[in-house]
């Protein structure tokens, strides 16, 4: 059995309170009393001479920091109490880190009630947080009006976003022979909290539950991949031997624990599978298993989410030669015994059509590794849950309508929490899925990619203050149309086209010489126009006044930074790349062939994208003998942001 690492009291006082102010205070008014006692020289109680008698003070009394519990899974409820902070939720602020403190996500507070008094410190302050999706062990600090009140270590729920099959990674698949031989004889989960809480890690199939006999963390060595940045690894071995007893190919249902000592609680993960396949042809053999369309891992946001809700996930099938439906549903949050499922509403950006799912040269990518194509679905939350209270759900998924139909089960995957906060304000969003290192700023030098994530260490790097200098406060009012431009780093007013007024002169942007603006505040109301063009990226830093009454940044319209679609191919001509959005790069060019006879000549190759913009496609076509055709490939998308458009098609 493997403890839960003991939490140390991780808190920091303040180096003033109002008690200490009070303190003072009270010490001047008795200095005050004495001063006036000896011009006096009336005063009773003294000793003889008219000195008073001197009393030892009491020590100051202790602020009071507790967190109950110290341990959890996102959407669970934690409550810190303590005195000497700011009553208003507003004012206040939890926030979750891992154990390098580069990656933070804030609690959600619930409630701030009276948990009563006592002498000498006042009121008791509780203080109701939920736990952020994507929570990762480390620590969880209280913060009020700004300076960090104390913390504590904290132990989330271990979760899984992948898995891995053999030691190039590169199998899909665990196979067993008639003998009940198994090859591999382990397999590998990758996500976050495994290590070193996860003690246990259960396996259903129709052959028999059983537990792990062994785990291992980290990967084996010599492994022939690297997991992604900022999770862990868990090997999970297998028994001896294993009879199948359902098809040629099922799924063996894979959960992992992690037990909360010394309490009795429990942390456990989501439930996935893996497939387990029979080779029939001798011990040991893996190229003779095939099996139906798996999920490979899927990754969905963290934080307190609201509106769209993206899943990326890997599908593997050996051979890939099928297509599937994917179906996404979400666990009714209403439901306690978390078995009923409904249908999740998909985006109006959320890709359509069957899925084609990858074989074992596949990579699904987008944070995932292994084997198998990788895949997205966008899940419209506002059409699903009603706004008011916070809701936690998982994502499950899985597949029907197999073209062409096989006989045995597929997989399903069901994904971390998902933490979904309907009710916070609807205001314009920046959607960046931080998918490509390609075009991070090269000002700062500093950006750290993580999958779905884009962190920054607090000191901004040696080059750009991470908050920025500016002096000015800029209010886009309702009406009013204004261009962003990023390649003379100018802000102009253009309501009036005739007669166009620079908001921000260079001298009163500090930023300028990065080309990048740089402002105090910067405040976009609902209905005003806002465009962006140049050849930069557009950065935008709020440096605030340092008041939590004071918002830095607020957007009350949307703001889009996609890039263009890239031209469709024609019988004459190759497509041609899209444009790319704000600090985007523009897609490549297709190339195109030419089939004569029976031979095939590559007149012009695909051109690639730029700063994030993907390349375009040469085709693969393959014409009648005899034949003399130009086919052309289509171009690249542009990028948008720091995000890659589409790649080109034959």
């Amino acid at each position: 059995m493997l403890h839960a690492p003991s939490p140390s009291d991780l808190r920091m006082r303040l180096p003033f309170s109002r008690r200490s102010s009070f303190s003072a205070l009270r010490l001047s008014l008795l200095w005050c009393a004495l001063v006036s006692c000896l011009a006096a020289i009336g005063c009773s109680g003294g000793s003889a001479g008219g000195i008073p008698n001197t009393v030892t003070p009491p020590p100051p009394p202790t602020d009071i920091l507790e967190l109950a519990p110290r341990f959890g899974a996102a959407g669970d409820v934690i409550t810190f109490r303590a005195t000497s902070i700011d009553s208003d939720p507003a004012n206040l602020r939890v926030s979750f880190s891992d154990q390098t403190l580069g990656f933070t996500l804030d609690g959600l507070i619930l409630s701030v009630t009276d948990g009563g008094s006592q002498a000498g410190l006042g009121t008791i302050w509780e203080v109701d947080v939920m736990v952020p999706g994507g929570v990762r062990s480390g620590s969880v600090s209280l913060f009020s009006n700004g300076f960090g009140f104390g913390g504590f270590a904290f132990t989330a729920a271990p979760e899984i976003i992948g898995v891995v099959v053999g030691q190039q990674g590169d199998l899909g698949a665990v196979s067993t022979d008639g003998l009940g031989n198994v090859f591999p004889d382990s397999f590998d989960i990758y996500g976050h909290n495994l290590l070193p809480t996860v003690n246990l890690v259960s396996v259903e199939f129709s052959g028999g539950d059983f537990d792990a006999p062994n785990l291992t963390f980290n990967p084996p060595p010599g492994a022939g991949y690297v997991i992604p940045a900022g999770t862990q690894m868990l090997q999970v071995g297998l028994p001896g031997s294993l009879f199948s007893a359902a098809c040629d190919t099922e799924p063996l249902g894979v959960t992992a624990f992690a037990p909360m000592l010394p309490t009795t609680t429990q942390l456990e993960t989501a439930r996935i599978t893996v497939p387990l396949g029979q080779t029939g042809v001798g011990p040991g053999n893996p190229t003779a298993a095939e099996a139906p369309g798996y999920f490979t891992g899927a990754i969905v946001p963290t934080g307190i989410r609201r509106g769209d809700v993206t899943v990326d996930y890997g599908l593997f099938m050996a051979p890939a030669s099928s297509t599937y439906t994917v179906v996404v549903e979400y666990q009714d949050p209403n439901d306690g015994t978390g078995q009923t499922w409904l249908p999740c509403t998909p985006s109006p950006r959320s890709p359509v059509g069957d899925v084609l799912p990858g074989s074992r040269e596949q990579s699904p990518g987008r944070g995932l590794i292994g084997v198998g194509s990788g895949h997205r679905f966008i899940w419209d939350t506002l059409a699903d849950l009603p706004v008011g209270d916070p809701v936690v759900t998982r994502l499950r998924l899985s597949l029907t309508d197999e073209t062409p139909a096989a006989p045995c089960p597929t997989g399903v995957w069901e994904t971390p929490i998902v933490v979904v906060n309907n009710d916070a304000p609807d205001f314009g969003a920046i959607i960046e899925e931080f998918e490509s290192a390609a075009i991070l700023d090269p000002a700062g030098g500093n950006a750290v990619l993580l999958p779905g994530v884009l962190s920054a260490p607090a000191n901004g790097g040696t080059q750009v203050p991470s908050w920025g200098t500016g002096t000015v406060d800029l209010v886009l009012a309702t009406g009013t149309e204004t261009v962003f431009d990023t390649s003379l780093r100018s802000i102009i007013d253009v309501t009036d086209p005739l007669n166009p007024v620079e908001l921000l002169p260079s001298a009163q942007n500090p930023g300028f010489v990065f080309s990048e603006f740089h402002l105090r505040t910067l405040t976009v109301e609902p209905g005003a126009g806002v465009s962006v063009t140049g050849d930069r990226a557009l950065v935008i830093r709020c440096s605030g006044d340092g008041l939590p009454s004071t918002t830095a940044l607020s957007l009350g319209a949307d703001l889009s930074l996609d890039g263009q679609a890239g031209g469709t191919a024609t019988a004459n001509a190759r497509g041609d790349g899209g444009a790319g959005g704000t600090g985007g790069g523009d897609g490549g060019d297709g190339g195109y062939i030419e089939i004569f006879q029976n031979d095939v000549t590559l007149l012009e190759d695909a051109l690639p994208g730029e700063l994030g913009g993907a390349a375009g496609a040469s085709t693969s076509y393959a014409g009648a003998p005899g034949t003399n055709s130009l086919p052309h490939a289509g171009s690249g998308g542009g990028g948008g942001g720091r995000a890659a458009g589409a790649a080109g098609s034959d």
